[in-house]
């Protein structure tokens, strides 16, 4: 399956419309995403029908902020809302016999507002006893080498992040291609900001199903790690490189989606979560993690067109 999910920042102009059909040409896409459409009503309604999609789901904006889109075209792909607010959808999603949850975000800037989505999707999580992804522009950053120029990062904002995260049991999917998904103006005198805002993350049982997504992410990362300049020489790397060949060996020998978790996963234990907190040199993440790549990419950030797409045989 193939999930293609775009923050457009205005959704009722043409341009949208033939960059959309462009996209959906090129990667032919089974769910089609769109956040902050800014545009709702009649004009969304007729916006979409442009697009040529014959199913849909929309949260309308608020004026000319936020608003979501979810359509498809595909009659056996079983698409059921559980819930919503202004700044999520949540679905279940049922193709190829497989049962799974999806939920489309898009944060409102605003702290209190995005304290409010957290405590949305915290709510969910003793609901979800399947595989659970949440994708897109969560509007925040989960560690200091997410953002470059500007101010120093707001390390209380990172902290709530990954405190959600870590509560809720979730861990990033990782991506391929430009670190950043999102650049700020240049004003006179500063330099520019960029920032990874925009990403996928599930939780474990997801990642069990979709063995085969997480293998490729897996596999990269080793790639990685090994065509650093580092490599042999940090211990860091040496660490991580035994962690994520233990976690290729489980992935590997297990086929079963049923199993529990932490059977399969015991590097997710408390314990490995503060280990993976520690900080790092800056280079050996920049050439460990940020240099990674996938014979084909589960997901793919091109901050030009400001697009996440995740692609994978689900």
């Amino acid at each position: 399956m193939i999930i293609f999910s775009w923050n457009a920042r205005g959704a009722a102009s043409p341009n949208f419309t033939r960059v959309l059909k462009e996209y959906v040409s090129q990667y032919k896409p089974n769910l089609v995403a769109i956040q902050e459409t800014r545009c709702s009503g009649t004009v969304a309604q007729k916006a979409i029908k442009k697009t040529g999609f014959n199913f849909n789901l929309v949260i309308d904006a608020q004026g000319f902020s936020g608003g979501i889109w979810l359509m498809w075209n595909n009659p056996n792909l079983s698409i059921q809302e559980i819930s919503r607010n202004e700044q999520a959808l949540h679905i279940s999603v049922s193709y190829n016999l497989r049962k799974w949850f999806l939920t489309i975000v898009y944060a409102n800037p605003n702290e209190e507002r995005k304290r409010e989505l957290r405590n949305y999707i915290a709510n969910l999580v003793p609901t979800m006893n399947c595989p659970w992804m949440l994708c897109r522009d969560f509007n925040d950053i989960s560690n200091i080498s997410e953002k470059k120029g500007g101010a120093p990062p707001n390390l209380a904002r990172i902290r709530c992040f990954r405190d959600c995260m870590d509560s809720c049991g979730f861990m990033d999917l990782g991506f391929q291609g430009t670190r950043f998904t999102w650049r700020g103006p240049i004003w006179q005198g500063r330099e520019r900001v960029f920032k990874r805002l925009d990403k996928a993350i599930s939780n474990p049982d997801w990642r069990i199903c979709f063995q085969e997504a997480c293998k490729r992410i897996l596999l990269s990362k080793l790639k990685g790690i090994q065509n650093s300049p580092k490599y042999g020489r940090s211990e860091f790397l040496d660490n991580l490189e035994e962690d994520l060949n233990k976690e290729l060996e489980e992935t590997n020998s297990n086929r079963d989606c049923n199993l529990h978790t932490q059977t399969i996963y015991p590097t997710m234990k408390p314990g490995y979560m503060l280990k993976m907190k520690r900080v790092v040199e800056a280079d050996e993440i920049e050439q460990a993690i940020f240099s990674m790549g996938l014979s084909r990419p589960l997901v793919k950030m091109d901050y030009q067109r400001d697009s996440i797409k995740l692609i994978g045989n689900w």
